[in-house]
């Protein structure tokens, strides 16, 4: 496939070094759970009622957050086999063309938050869970793709990939959805793998 030419756009983005505060964040938010909840139920509890119950409540703790992770795992691997059937499906339906794999932004990890376009050589179809014709279709122009600021409160580094006609758009989070994560977010060699697919340049919209 001949690849799109575009006016050169914005200045490339440079993934990694905006998503440097995503590790500091889950680690704050951490530390504030032991700092502010953990630590002092089990001081008090120390100080009331001696060590042994202390370490009481610490294995009461780590078993709840056992049970969660139990119990939200099984959610993700059905979600994981039911996007594997959809871009069965998709594969089916349009045989040897490439495939653009996504989510929803924002979406929690579900099959019918998945997204599949389809890259035809003048249009990009847009196929969801469980359809069997596409549910719009975007036409290819130069300069319709390009990443996007999230809309969300999730701050800097968090990106949507858009594809846009100027009549019609669709904008994802491009992952894998065979390997559903528990919250999507893509990384900088997902995007670099749907710009090609798209026909641009990754390096045109990405610090590589």
């Amino acid at each position: 496939m001949a690849p799109m030419t575009s006016d050169r756009g914005p200045s490339p983005i440079d993934l990694v070094a905006e998503r440097r505060w995503i590790p500091k964040l889950w680690i704050g938010l951490a530390a504030a759970v032991v700092a502010f909840a953990v630590l002092p139920a089990v001081v008090t509890t120390w100080i009331a009622n001696g060590p042994g119950a202390a370490l009481g409540v610490l294995a009461t703790i780590a078993i709840v957050v056992l049970l969660i992770y139990v119990l939200l795992l099984p959610t993700v691997l059905i979600g994981r086999r039911q996007c594997a059937r959809m871009v069965r499906q998709v594969e089916r339906l349009r045989p040897g063309w490439p495939l653009v794999l996504g989510q929803i932004p924002l979406a929690y990890v579900s099959a019918k938050s998945a997204v599949i376009l389809v890259v035809l050589r003048d249009s990009v179809e847009v196929w969801g869970y469980g359809d069997t014709s596409p549910r719009w279709t975007v036409r290819r122009t130069p300069g319709g793709v390009r990443l996007v600021r999230s809309g969300g409160i999730t701050g800097s580094g968090v990106y949507d990939l858009e594809v846009s006609d100027g009549d019609q758009r669709v904008a994802i989070r491009p992952c894998d959805l065979r390997k559903l994560a528990w919250f999507p977010m893509s990384r900088q060699s997902d995007f670099a793998d749907a710009l090609s697919t798209l026909g641009e340049r990754p390096q045109d919209h990405l610090v590589m």
